[in-house]
């Protein structure tokens, strides 16, 4: 029967579900049910003796429409309906199949948004009204357009509950043990393996035999390195299921968790927040509540308590009081394992700590500590390996440059070297040769001057969104949703909140978009991960513990012209524009120029001066330390018993009791800062043997440099 039916007889299974919790809230049987097509959309009518009638509409035009045709060639097929507080889902079933096709074709021509790729029935190549007229370059590949490597599923395939099925394919897709589409498999390898312009072999070098090695050992694994030498590649040499060592550690569970939502997406997992069950502010709660808090998180509990082998990228931006805190949880969650290190779990974890520090407001960067300065680390036991050759960059000169600027000791005749790609007097916005560069800037302001003007210039009509608030403003002004976001056709996005970690709309994923619904016009965006998606609105709640003290509702998205440092970190470009002009944190400028891949795909909107930059934490100096004690006096904290020791702020680490207090034979810091004060230059600590009442003890004093080092 072809495209001329105008009716469909089939069984139907209705369900609804809570569009914010996604939990079910009602589920309704049908063994006789009809589908009309009208012009605007279609009707679905279904009676039954013991329950009232259904009546229920499909426009396409008017709503957010899904439809699922994977297992059409067995009479099966579902169609999902998006509100603003409600899902509906239509699960057709014992339906023609030729009546089915032809409904799935006049769906999509109406606008309805294909959930399955187009392979599995023979649509017509014009009927894709809403994707562009050309590919975009964020946009990879997608499953529609590889080749179907399997016969349809039989017809005994389980049905799944809808607050468990992903967007985009069936759950038992997302398992690399069970057969799922070779597409979508094929999809997935080529995402998590190395390209070939980061990488030319897959030789491994011997620094990252090494890590492979003591992770197979079952060892505690920190692997760092400068930008663009092969830790994200290593990374995805772990992840990936049929890597020789992922064969070694066939058996165990293997979650992979990035600090930030870029960085998690490019290595397909999700952040570390999300994975523990914990929100932002959980380092200023009890264990007591943060153990209440996760347990009401069914999800959260089975990670905790199956993983094997956790593996954290970018750990320079975790706080050194949440990885206490992690490590105290686990063994908690734990409790077969509770005195073992982290409750057992093995730690893959990844970073450079001359990068980017933990995020901060200016009244709370004095308490941040470093991953490293943790008391959690200093038990762990961690072996540390530094990968030292470069990829990224093949320039010798600029890989060297980045090297001093990384450790924050740039010559002059280098700063003088890269100040070579500041044209003066040129506007870079106006460049063609960098027209379609990113911008990278210091400031979100920066950022939101350059995405509106480049929005401006685009054609179309724009569209604005304004959120809808809850309580008092002033809460709200940390809130990363804007209060209106302006959007046009064409317009480069971002996600600013994870929407669906499973299928790679985590926070930081860009798309384009390329159109907007007909009646609600939400925007269409299509995503670097292939998908296209009509996002809706979201609420962003401002929390103080479990209180709720104000919230806004506003769709999860802003403009990607320009991005952030702090955004753009784990990501690399053939080109960019860089503003260094206003750089106020560690590591800041190093982000920023490693991020380029050639020094002749580099511009400067502005002149370096080794004066206003902020080069790198004095912490950091010299990677051997990471793993070692940064207190010569052994101190213990009277307060909470710890030996992590802030060598620079003199205070515990873990509580902020001062260092004076800790112990009276630790003299040698108050006099540090007694003989420093005001002289404006840095003294140093040697190691000396001072005898007291009770015999030698070893203690440290202030001296200069050339007393230090002999």
């Amino acid at each position: 029967m072809g495209d001329a039916a105008l009716e469909l007889h089939c069984a139907l299974e209705y369900e609804e579900a809570d569009a914010r919790t996604g939990r079910n809230v009602c589920t309704r049987t049908f063994s006789r049910a009809l589908v009309v097509r009208r012009r605007t959309g279609l009707e679905v009518v279904a009676e039954s003796k013991a329950s009232a009638p259904l009546r229920k509409t499909l426009r396409p035009r008017e709503h957010v429409v899904e439809v699922y045709f994977r297992y059409v060639q067995d009479g099966k097929m579902a169609f999902i309906r998006r509100d603003a507080t409600k899902i509906y889902q239509f699960n057709l079933r014992h339906g023609d199949v030729e009546e089915l096709q032809a409904l799935v074709r006049f769906s999509v021509r109406l606008g309805a948004i294909a959930k399955t790729p187009h392979t599995a029935i023979p649509l017509a190549r014009a009927a894709r009204p809403l994707q562009p007229s050309r590919l975009s370059p964020l946009r990879p590949r997608r499953p529609c357009d590889l080749p179907r490597q399997r016969d349809a599923p039989t017809s005994n395939a389980t049905r799944q509950p809808l607050r468990d099925r992903s967007n985009h394919m069936p759950q038992h897709a997302l398992s690399p043990t069970r057969d799922g589409d070779a597409a979508e498999r094929k999809l997935k390898r080529r995402r998590l393996e190395p390209s070939a312009n980061n990488c030319k072999s897959t030789t491994l070098t011997a620094d990252q035999q090494r890590v492979l090695r003591a992770i197979a050992d079952g060892r505690h694994v920190f692997f760092t390195g400068s930008a663009g030498t092969g830790k994200s590649f290593l990374l995805q040499q772990i992840l990936h299921t049929s890597s020789p060592i992922r064969q070694q550690l066939r058996g165990k569970r293997v979650f992979a968790t990035a600090t930030t939502g870029i960085a998690a997406y490019n290595i397909g997992g999700m952040t570390l927040h999300h994975f523990a069950g914990l929100d932002v502010r959980s380092t200023t709660s009890s264990i007591d509540e943060l153990v209440t808090l996760v347990k009401r998180k069914r999800d959260a509990v089975q990670r905790w308590r199956t993983v094997d082998v956790l593996v954290i990228d970018e750990v320079s931006m975790l706080d050194g009081r949440l990885f206490d805190v992690l490590e105290e949880l686990a063994r908690e969650l734990r409790p077969e394992k509770r005195h073992a290190f982290f409750g057992g779990i093995q730690l893959v974890m990844c970073g450079d700590f001359f990068q980017l520090p933990p995020v901060a407001s200016r009244q709370d960067r004095d308490k941040v500590t470093l991953c490293f300065e943790s008391s959690a680390w200093q038990r762990s036991g961690m072996e540390i390996v530094e990968l030292k050759q470069v990829f990224r960059q093949t320039n010798d000169e600029f890989v060297s440059i980045l090297n001093a600027l990384r450790i924050g000791q740039p010559t002059r005749l280098m700063l003088n070297r890269l100040n070579e790609q500041w044209k003066p007097g040129d506007d870079d916005d106006d460049d063609d040769d960098l027209h379609d560069s990113i911008r990278i800037f210091t400031h979100n302001d920066d950022v939101a001057q350059t995405n509106s003007k480049r929005l401006d210039a685009l054609d179309g009509k724009k569209f604005n969104f304004i959120s809808a608030d809850t309580g008092k403003t002033e809460y709200l002004a940390s809130c990363p949703a804007l209060p209106t976001i302006s959007l046009k056709k064409n317009a480069r996005v971002m996600l600013i909140k994870t929407i669906n970690p499973t299928t790679g709309l985590v926070n930081g994923c860009r798309g384009i978009v390329t159109g907007f619904t007909p009646q609600t016009h939400l925007p269409i965006v299509r995503f670097s991960n292939g998908s296209t998606e009509v996002v809706q609105q979201e609420d962003f709640p401002v929390r103080v513990a479990d209180t709720v003290l104000a919230s806004r509702r506003q769709l999860p998205l802003a403009l990607a012209w320009a991005i952030s440092i702090h955004k753009s970190q784990g990501l690399a470009f053939p080109d960019a524009v860089v503003d260094l002009s206003r750089v106020f944190e560690y590591g800041q400028a190093y982000v920023a120029l490693s991020r380029v891949r050639s020094l002749e795909g580099l511009r400067l909107r502005s002149r370096l001066d080794e004066r206003r930059l902020v080069l790198a934490d004095q912490r950091t100096k010299g990677t051997q330390s990471f793993g070692k004690r940064h207190n010569k006096t052994h101190t213990l904290c009277r307060r909470c018993g710890k030996s992590s020791y802030h060598i620079q702020k003199s205070q515990c680490a873990s509580c902020g009791y001062p260092a004076a207090k800790m112990r009276r034979y630790n003299w040698s810091q108050k006099a540090l800062r007694r003989r420093t004060q005001g002289t404006g230059r840095m003294r140093y600590l040697k190691d000396v043997h001072r005898r007291f009442k009770n015999g030698f003890r070893e203690g440290s004093t202030a001296v200069s440099k050339k007393a230090a080092t002999n």
